[in-house]
């Protein structure tokens, strides 16, 4: 089964109907028609809420967990695996954390990851991204 790991950065641009929004929208309705997972590693997710909750207020962070819910998306939780890759790409690679745990999460579960963020660039050679922008 194929499947997609949605980055916090795509999340939150499809959310607020940032530029990428909609190839965010045409990859979940793709993934739908093809019966794929769609997954997001719980260290995203709370950087998603977090994020929203900072800029737009505790109802805009509550609709946008509402959002994810709705897609719907698996929330994987970090595991030891998961925590020691992320960790290993945190050493080795210029990425934030969390972003090392969306990359973790993808390459652990063999999904590609969803994104708009160019520090993706940093696992390309190993990990699909398919680029929103």
């Amino acid at each position: 089964m194929e499947k997609i790991a949605l980055d916090t950065h795509a999340a939150a641009a499809f959310f607020y109907n940032e530029p990428g929004a909609d190839i965010v929208e045409q990859i979940l309705l793709k993934t739908r028609k093809k019966n794929a997972a769609v997954i997001m590693s719980a260290v995203n997710y709370g950087e998603l809420f977090y994020a929203v909750l900072k800029k737009s207020g505790n109802e805009a962070a509550l609709k946008a967990r509402d959002m994810i819910d709705a897609i719907p998306v698996k929330i994987v939780d970090a595991d030891r695996n998961i925590a020691l890759l992320a960790g290993s790409y945190k050493a080795a690679k210029k990425m934030s954390f969390a972003d090392c745990f969306c990359a973790a999460t993808a390459r652990i579960h063999g999904a590609s990851i969803v994104t708009g963020d160019r520090e993706f660039k940093e696992v390309e050679d190993e990990i699909n991204v398919m680029w929103i922008r």
